[in-house]
């Protein structure tokens, strides 16, 4: 889904600045601005671009381990891989240093 928005960001951008986008009752008027204030605020597309760049060797992980033929012994190595990786987004400056403790965490905890 956030790749989908990341790819769509103009078109949506551009829907969400529309005149008359923020309509209805005065609930779904504050439903459509809070939309609408989310994508064009200015740190959307890094946020959404950082989100993704955590999710990556989550979602790999989480391909791997459908296919249901992974042995039970890979599970360990590779809850050890992903402190690296998330060191490896805080040397590149995708995420800071406390961003990189609370995800080392969480597959600690997860563990």
């Amino acid at each position: 889904m956030s790749k989908t928005l990341l790819q769509s960001e103009q078109h949506l951008h551009t829907v969400v600045t529309a005149r008359d986008f923020v309509q209805g009752m005065a609930a779904q008027k504050e439903q459509w601005k809070a939309v609408r204030d989310t994508l064009i605020d200015q740190h959307f597309i890094n946020n959404l671009k950082k989100t993704l760049a955590i999710l990556c060797p989550v979602d790999g992980l989480i391909v791997k381990y459908q296919l249901h033929k992974v042995p039970i012994s890979e599970v360990m190595p590779d809850f050890h891989v992903l402190p690296n990786e998330f060191a490896k987004l805080q040397s590149t400056n995708v995420i800071i240093k406390q961003e990189a403790k609370y995800l080392v965490m969480l597959a600690k905890k997860r563990f």
